[in-house]
């Protein structure tokens, strides 16, 4: 099953390592995962380039996997 995984490099909330750790091991085992990491991006997507960012990525993840 195809995995969108969205992380801010300064989430206070939950430390981006633990993303980028677990995007490796799903690329490690040839697993279908795309990975965004908003610059300056914290738990709650409170810069508004970081939404957009966000929000495009989700349609363009979900046009690609829902027909």
């Amino acid at each position: 099953m195809p995995m969108l995984v969205v992380h801010g490099e300064e989430d206070r909330v939950v430390n981006v390592r633990q993303s980028r750790m677990f995007v490796e091991e799903m690329e490690d085992e040839n697993k279908d995962v795309t990975y965004l990491e908003l610059p300056n991006g914290d738990h709650y997507l409170s810069i508004q380039r970081n939404r957009h960012d966000f929000f495009n990525a989700m349609d363009t993840f979900l046009k690609k996997h829902l027909n």
